[in-house]
């Protein structure tokens, strides 16, 4: 639905397809969309006045940094997970990775050497450094062009001098080979963050196969064929660069829950991992929530009931959003950002930040995803005076709740008619999965 607005909306006037106007104070009640035609120049004033649910001058989403900004965590001292698939993602993911990216590299790895790190190319397991042409470990380091210390030599010699003897038979040795691959990948090959940082900021695991295989065509073709150009180099044709996609797409399913998508106009959290995140958002594992809040916790009787407490909670914990010491009522969160230089704008996007009033002090919570003309909203409220937990699904059902409804309509927004939305430039989509997974971030 957002991508079919946006395509009929020019920067001088634009007709405004769908404009609700509140006319009282029952959430119900909404009057017939009417039909406007505005300036962009002017939209800041008509939006206030007139209470638009969808409108925007901006034709281009939002870019999204799907992972930590820096990428810079320190290296884990040991692998966590059941299979080495899981413990590769793990690691990903805990260093920075989107979820997007970590299931691109996986795709790739997957197809390389199943995460075997001993993997040899065609069945090769010979343990000689100097050995060219012949693949070697997660993702097939190979010594080419007749050069015998090449990358096949480089990760070989930086498992010795870590203390991993080249013994592909000992399976105690598997966890100590994995990690160590997995930093060289990281920290060794690599002076810099040259292919992380570039693979983060793909927003899709699929890309165009008919294209070649240089780093700047596939910039922008999804996270497994950026990986493919910039660390795999390899002379796949379509086919077989479909199935690192394949994979990847896979892994995506299987470890992040397939609906992390970071674009701004549609994607995030399905609603099912959203009632989760509500969850665990009133559960305050470890006190993880509460000190995210700050002293906004203690808001409505404590529990971080109070809307504004769960959206500082959220920008503060998951995005670079600008936030002041106070943020307002509800209705005055997005002007508060606003003024903070935050951009800010009229259309729902995902992982932005809303404000709505219909009296009093309004309400504030934030787009935890939209799907097939749907949105998935996060909301906290007073009435709820911090009863912890909760379903996650309703009002009085937890401290925070997930409401589902159609882009159109203010159901999910707790019946208020949203007059502005905040969007964050950067979103940290690894610490929100963390988050769901564990009900905090390290």
């Amino acid at each position: 639905m957002i991508k079919n607005i946006k395509k009929h909306m020019r920067r001088s006037k634009i007709i405004l397809l769908s404009a609700l106007i509140l006319t009282g104070i029952i959430p119900s009640a909404i009057t017939p969309a009417n039909v406007y035609a505005v300036d962009c120049t002017d939209n800041s004033n008509f939006n206030s006045q007139n209470e638009v649910l969808f409108f925007s001058c901006e034709t281009a989403a939002i870019p999204c940094s799907t992972g930590s900004s820096s990428l810079a965590s320190a290296a884990p001292t040991s692998l966590t997970g059941a299979s080495n698939a899981e413990k590769v993602w793990n690691y990903f993911t805990a260093r920075g990775l989107s979820p997007v990216a970590a299931a691109g590299a996986m795709g790739n790895i997957e197809q390389e050497s199943s995460f075997d790190p001993w993997a040899g190319e065609a069945g090769n397991n010979s343990i000689d450094k100097g050995l060219t042409g012949v693949g070697f470990g997660l993702i097939q380091w190979t010594n080419t062009g007749g050069n015998s210390q090449g990358r096949r030599y480089g990760v070989m010699n930086y498992l010795e001098t870590n203390g991993v003897s080249l013994d592909s038979t000992n399976a105690s040795q598997n966890d100590q080979a994995l990690l160590y691959e997995l930093n060289w990948l990281w920290d060794g090959e690599y002076s810099s963050a040259t292919w992380q940082e570039k693979v983060n900021s793909e927003t899709s695991v699929s890309g165009d196969t008919s294209i070649g295989n240089g780093v700047e065509e596939n910039t922008g073709n999804g996270s497994a064929l950026l990986f493919h150009a910039l660390v795999e180099r390899s002379a796949d044709d379509a086919a077989q660069k479909q199935e690192r996609i394949d994979s990847a797409q896979s892994f995506l399913d299987t470890f992040g829950g397939g609906a992390m998508d970071c674009s701004m106009g549609e994607g995030g959290l399905t609603y099912d991992q959203a009632v989760q995140f509500m969850q665990r958002y009133g559960e305050n594992v470890n006190g993880y929530s509460a000190r995210i809040s700050g002293n906004y916790w203690g808001y409505c009787n404590g529990g971080g009931s109070n809307c504004v407490t769960f959206s500082r909670f959220f920008n503060a914990a998951f995005t670079d959003m600008k936030l002041g010491s106070t943020m307002g009522d509800g209705k005055e969160v997005v002007n508060n950002l606003r003024a903070r230089g935050n951009q800010t704008g009229s259309e729902p996007r995902v992982f932005s930040t809303f404000s709505g009033w219909n009296a009093g002090y309004g309400h504030t919570g934030i787009i935890l995803g939209i799907h097939d003309g749907k949105v998935i909203v996060g909301h906290a409220s007073c009435q709820n005076k911090g009863i912890g937990k909760g379903n996650g699904t309703g009002q009085n059902s937890g401290s925070g709740w997930a409401l589902e409804g159609d882009l159109g309509t203010r159901s999910p927004y707790l019946g208020y008619n949203p007059t502005g939305f905040a969007y964050p430039t950067s979103v940290n989509t690894a610490a929100i999965m963390e988050f769901i997974n564990k009900g905090y971030v390290e």
